[in-house]
C-alpha cells in the first residue's frame, strides 16, 4: 500500500493539520512448540449397533495407546461423531448397504519429536484417517506483540523518510493507529493413512502484524 498524503485544507474557518498515513509491517519467526492433529476411526456395518460398538472398541484402544505413550487425557478431545446410512445404486434402484460411523478426536502433543510416532501408533491401533496435522505456538500472544512493535517501528521509519524527503519535521508519535489482523500461518499437513511417514518436520512459523499509522507534520 502506498503512503497517503492529506494536504492542508480549511474546515469551519480553521486550518487542518497536514497528515501522512503509512503502513507498517512486522514479523517474528518462531519455532512451533505444539502439534495438533485429528484422528478418525471409520466403521461400517449393516447393523447400526454393531458399527457403533466396533467403532467404540477401536477408538478406546487408540486413546489408551496414546495415553500410555504419554499424552494426557485432557489433551485428547472428541470433536465429531457422525452416523450416516449408506446406499448402493443398482440399475437405478437405491439399495441400503449399512451404516457408517465416524468418530474423530483431536490430539495435542507438546513433544514435537514424537508426533510422527504417535500418528503411526494410532494407525497401528485402528485409525484409518489422519487429518489437519498443525504445528502451532502455544504462547503466541507474546510473539504477536513483538511483531506489532516491529510494525510500529516500521511505520515510524517510513514516516521519517517521507518527512526528510519533503524537508519538513514530523511528530514521531502517531495520532492514529489502526491494526490489521494478519495471522501468521499455521503449518499443517493433511494425509491419508498410507502416506504417513516419520519423522514429520514442523518447520518454522512466521507471526505477522500490520498496521496503519497517521502522523501530523
Amino acid at each position: 500500500m502506498y503512503p497517503t498524503y492529506i494536504w492542508p485544507g480549511r474546515q469551519n474557518g480553521e486550518s487542518m493539520n497536514r497528515s501522512i498515513v503509512v503502513t507498517g509491517n512486522g514479523e517474528v519467526v518462531v519455532e512451533p512448540n505444539m502439534a495438533v492433529f485429528q484422528l478418525s476411526v471409520i466403521t461400517e456395518s449393516e447393523s447400526l449397533s454393531q458399527a457403533q460398538q466396533k467403532n467404540s472398541e477401536i477408538m478406546s484402544k487408540v486413546i489408551q495407546a496414546l495415553v500410555e505413550a504419554g499424552i494426557p487425557n485432557e489433551q485428547i478431545q472428541t470433536i465429531s461423531y457422525t452416523v450416516e446410512p449408506r446406499y448402493d445404486y443398482v440399475e437405478g434402484k437405491q439399495i441400503f448397504r449399512g451404516y457408517e460411523v465416524i468418530n474423530t478426536i483431536s490430539v495435542k502433543n507438546k513433544q514435537l519429536e514424537q508426533t510422527g510416532y504417535l500418528i503411526d501408533l494410532a494407525v497401528q491401533n485402528g485409525v484409518n484417517r489422519v487429518s489437519n496435522v498443525q504445528f502451532q505456538v502455544e504462547d503466541s500472544e507474546k510473539f504477536e506483540k513483538q511483531a506489532l512493535s516491529i510494525a510500529l517501528e516500521d511505520a515510524v521509519a517510513k514516516a521519517g523518510v517521507l518527512a526528510r524527503t519533503m524537508n519538513t519535521n514530523i511528530s514521531p508519535i502517531p495520532v492514529k493507529i489502526k491494526e490489521w489482523r494478519n495471522e501468521g500461518p499455521v503449518l499443517y499437513k493433511t494425509m491419508a493413512v498410507s502416506q504417513v511417514q516419520t519423522p514429520i518436520e514442523p518447520g518454522q512459523i512466521v507471526i505477522q502484524a500490520a498496521l496503519e499509522a497517521t502522523f501530523h507534520y
